[in-house]
């Protein structure tokens, strides 16, 4: 029987956290989820002393970790990195925060995407206020919120920003109903830029709009490598049935695994004639655990997408209506913020 490992005390996470001559043990990372109290303050007090670069590597495993196990939350954590003096720091302490829904972030993400000094940062922010356009869409937080972020991303796209900057905006405004964003969508589509084509694409992929099938089909079947990607990606965010064929023809003739795996994951969105039997059977040829893991997720994803009553529609029980409850203190305190 293998021996059982004794408690970390939090004294050890902490003294390996600002050690620089030990390495930092995988298993203390876990100790850093769910933080309050004592040890939220503690490593606060100790943070500053930590390394920059065990900073920098601790927080790629935590999203790492994070992305693995839904159960952990690392979001004090996240708080923390986005004030901290390294740019690098700072963008993986906001994608920490991707899944968290606290209208409290919108502010400071506003803030970072208005001030922060380096572009990577301000891109991420945009990104990350993407979520918040989505909650707003769905009715999830206070309108006059959304309507901020949604202003604010449109004064980004419309300025004088970075490229990328601009871009990651068009992105999270793809959430959005506003009646601008076809023209806005159309315009990069149809940009000389090829970047630009594919944060359109991306942007389509969210609108939940039929109007876009004819030209993400249309870029199934782009010579550019992330344009054809993020067409494959659309035509299942939109379960486009008419790109079943199309993705399966993909998944045999692509040597590009990447390429092969979105289109799977596509076809395990839309579903359909012979998909099953496709995925079924790359699995069985599978060996490597990494390949096996993503094809049998994929046909569970399948399994999903077969009990939809009708396309964008599912039965009532099986929703999760536990988040749709407003906040309404959390939203007057920010609408004092925002004003």
């Amino acid at each position: 029987m293998p021996k059982k490992q004794a408690p970390i005390a939090f004294k050890d996470v902490l003294d390996a956290l600002v050690s620089k001559g030990k390495t930092f043990p995988p298993r203390f990372l876990y100790e850093l989820s769910g933080l309050d109290g004592k040890k939220l303050k503690d490593i606060r007090r100790i943070w500053p002393d930590i390394p920059l670069e065990r900073r920098r590597t601790m927080l790629e495993d935590l999203e790492t970790l994070g992305e693995d196990d839904p159960l952990l939350s690392f979001e004090e954590i996240g708080k923390l990195a986005m004030t901290d003096p390294d740019g690098q720091v700072r963008a993986t302490g906001i994608r920490l925060l991707w899944e968290v829904e606290d209208v409290q972030l919108v502010p400071v993400l506003i803030n970072i995407l208005s001030s922060d000094p380096e572009e990577h940062v301000r891109a991420t922010a945009a990104t990350a206020l993407g979520k918040f356009v989505y909650l707003g869409e769905m009715e999830e937080i206070a309108r006059p919120v959304a309507i901020k972020v949604e202003d604010t991303l449109l004064d980004v796209l419309h300025g004088s920003e970075p490229t990328l900057i601009r871009r990651r905006a068009l992105e999270s405004l793809g959430f959005s109903s506003r009646p601008e964003l076809e023209a806005l969508i159309n315009k990069a589509y149809t940009d000389k830029d090829q970047d630009w084509r594919v944060s359109a694409l991306f942007a389509m992929s969210r609108t939940a709009d039929e109007k876009w099938n004819p030209l993400i089909m249309r870029a199934l079947d782009d010579e550019n490598d992330a344009i054809q990607f993020e067409a494959v990606r659309a035509a299942g965010e939109l379960t486009i049935p008419e790109a079943r064929l199309p993705l399966l023809r993909l998944v045999d003739e692509t040597t590009d695994e990447d390429l092969q795996a979105a289109a799977i994951w596509s076809l395990s969105q839309i579903g359909g004639q012979d998909v099953r039997e496709k995925i079924t059977a790359l699995l069985e040829d599978s060996e490597e655990d990494e390949d096996v893991e993503f094809l049998e997720n994929a046909l569970e994803n399948l399994d999903f997408t077969e009990q939809v009553v009708m396309p964008g529609m599912i039965e009532l029980d099986d929703l999760d209506l536990s988040n749709f409850a407003d906040d309404a203190d959390d939203d007057e305190d920010l609408r004092h913020k925002l004003n």
